[in-house]
């Protein structure tokens, strides 16, 4: 501060460059050659300054001081490599995170919404499944007693699970006129051109193995590594009616003793689009499965099913479960049901379409329009890298095709006395028996009055493509697509 001195006792004040009005802070007072003045100049007070990208202009006056604000993260390495920012040379090259950055971001990515993997993982020469990834720590219960409400469930609430879901298909306009859930839905449809299906979405699968283990896991996005299941809508009930008046509904006894042809002939009054039960819906069911429950052992999980005594029941016995899956009682007597697809095991057997098997080599085909029931011949058909297990069994190993990762066949087992080292519990048979030129085509779930080869992973490779099916033997209609 400036002390300004009267001239009362006569001190020279006088200078070749005296002090004015401006040099002084507005609002105090002098004294200048004996006169008074009264400061003019601007009083800024205290001026902080935040850096920008723009330059910004000091006021002129006076300031009674202040900070130009710094930040930490202004170091080299946060500044891309051949920037200067105030004077500070970056050096971090573009595209590169930290070990902990790259951390930090996996885990911003797990909490986005639709970012999702859920796995499941068992060792190699082991039966014991535990979850991976984000499946973690979930839960999945299915009810025995007809109440899902008083079990848990974390897959209720996680895609694909939670939108799998049943609907009403007018064969005739050929589109959904109701899902379950709406006011005109019903299991019931009286109009034999409407019929029930569920679907199954959208969503990215990877199946492998490793040196210990092999792995099963389902993601809800276009994951690195991961192959498209398309969605497609299987029938929520066993095909029932007539061949000439085939249905899929609530409270008709499944019809069997048909040949696989007359189905397939069947599923085409049903719609454009419509075919029977294919080898890549069977196994995307039993992939959404296995990730879900982490336990292969379907009976124990959802129920018996009407595996001891069954024959005669109609289909619907699970209808006020809903689109949740378990049974109403767990008797030996009553159906199951898994996500929207009552009976998928036990009942009757589900005709399998899209796969043969001859010299217990597995062929599968990619084209629907193009699957056929044709005997000794492999037409559009592609063979898979592994043969099946020669007979019968209880599974201990699927094979993997690398190109097909998705199909799972059995390429070994145990006989029933060793029943508990098998993974699945289930049965599977091929095609021995027949001769090694015979063709021979599959069928999946088991069928009533069979407790210990009922599940569903039970499959046979020994069904005979050209003669009318046994009693028990049925089969189940597929939407593939909605126009």
């Amino acid at each position: 501060m400036i002390k300004f001195i009267s001239n009362k006792k006569g001190v020279d004040t006088s200078s070749e460059n005296p002090i004015t009005a401006n040099d002084v802070v507005e609002g105090k007072e002098g004294f200048v050659n004996g006169e008074k003045i009264t400061g003019t100049m601007i009083n800024n007070g205290e001026i902080n300054i935040t850096p920008s990208s723009e330059e910004q202009t000091i006021p002129e006056g006076y300031t009674s001081g202040g900070t130009v604000i710094g930040n930490e993260n202004l170091v080299p390495e946060n500044i891309k490599e051949g920037i200067s920012i105030f004077n500070v040379e970056g050096t971090l090259k573009e595209g590169i995170l930290s070990n902990v950055d790259y951390e930090q971001a996996l885990s911003l990515c797990d909490d986005i919404s639709g970012k999702h993997i859920y796995g499941i993982r068992k060792p190699l020469n082991g039966i014991t499944l535990e979850r991976t990834d984000n499946a973690v720590g979930k839960i999945a219960e299915a009810t025995h007693d007809g109440h899902p409400e008083n079990v848990t469930n974390d897959f209720d609430n996680l895609y694909p699970w939670s939108d799998m879901k049943s609907f009403m298909y007018d064969s005739n306009k050929e589109e959904i006129i109701a899902w379950y859930g709406d006011k005109e839905f019903t299991f019931t449809p009286e109009d034999s051109n409407v019929n029930v299906f569920t679907r199954i979405p959208r969503f990215w699968y990877k199946r492998y193995k490793d040196e210990q283990y092999e792995y099963w896991k389902i993601a809800d996005y276009a994951a690195e590594g991961f192959t498209e299941f398309a969605g497609c809508s299987p029938a929520r009930y066993s095909v029932s009616g007539s061949i000439d008046i085939p249905r899929s509904v609530s409270g008709n006894k499944p019809l069997d003793k048909i040949a696989p042809e007359q189905y397939r002939v069947s599923s085409k009054l049903l719609g454009n689009y419509n075919g029977l039960l294919d080898i890549w819906s069977v196994c995307g069911i039993q992939m959404l499965y296995l990730v879900e429950y982490a336990n292969a052992d379907s009976q124990n999980v959802l129920g018996q099913g009407l595996s001891s005594d069954g024959y005669g029941t109609s289909t619907g016995g699970c209808d006020n479960l809903g689109m949740k899956s378990g049974c109403v009682k767990d008797d030996g007597k009553t159906a199951i049901i898994y996500r929207g697809f009552e009976s998928i095991f036990g009942h009757v057997f589900n005709l399998v379409d899209g796969i043969k098997s001859r010299y217990n080599k597995i062929h599968i085909c990619e084209d629907w329009t193009k699957y056929n029931f044709e005997k000794n011949t492999m037409n559009n058909y592609t063979q898979l890298t592994y043969s099946a297990y020669d007979g019968g069994c209880y599974t201990t190993a699927f094979g993997l095709d690398e190109q097909y990762p998705l199909i799972m066949i059995p390429i070994d087992g145990v006989g029933y006395s060793d029943i508990e080292q098998s993974f699945t519990k289930d049965y599977f048979q091929d095609s021995i028996g027949y001769g090694n030129d015979y063709t021979t085509i599959m069928e999946m779930g088991g069928l009533t009055g069979s407790t210990e080869r009922t599940g569903i992973f039970y499959t046979v490779l020994s069904v005979d493509p050209s003669m009318a099916l046994d009693s028990g033997h049925g089969a189940r209609f597929l939407l593939h697509k909605i126009s």
